[in-house]
């Protein structure tokens, strides 16, 4: 029999092997009228629009510096690039764009998903070589270069 990992566990795994859990699960979602899997999926959707525009509100100069990334790029101000711009990171999938600072919108730096998350874990991570002169200048907090 195989257990799932449960983080809450005394033992660290799931009281129930997967595949009587996932029978459970099939047999709980059988029992579910769609009109009540679309009330409980409009109830997700409004909560997240509320949650999103209090960060929102909350965060202007964030807010701002993402919308004018995203007219940059659209525009073709500035470029994104093949992949991620930390060394030796090899990722071509969905970049972000992080900013050291809002106060220069446009001075970007892309990375992948997992180094986006390292760097405002506070993670110094060593950047790619070749790398925007205007880019090196900002005052980095998070990044070594």
């Amino acid at each position: 029999m195989d257990f799932a990992r449960h983080g809450r566990s005394h033992d660290g795994h799931c009281h129930t092997c997967r595949s009587c859990d996932a029978a459970a699960r099939a047999k709980r979602r059988a029992e579910i009228s769609l009109e009540d899997l679309a009330e409980a999926h409009e109830r997700r959707l409004v909560g997240n629009r509320r949650a999103v525009s209090k960060w929102q509100r909350q965060n202007n100069a964030a807010v701002r510096a993402k919308s004018l990334v995203r007219d940059a790029l659209k525009s073709g101000v500035i470029a994104k690039p093949e992949r991620c711009q930390i060394k030796g990171c090899k990722e071509r999938g969905r970049l972000h764009a992080h900013h050291f600072s809002y106060e220069h919108p446009l001075q970007v730096l892309f990375t992948c998903f997992g180094h986006h998350k390292r760097l405002h874990a506070g993670d110094k991570l060593e950047l790619a070589v070749g790398l925007p002169p205007s880019l090196l200048a900002i005052p980095q907090k998070e990044v070594s270069a």
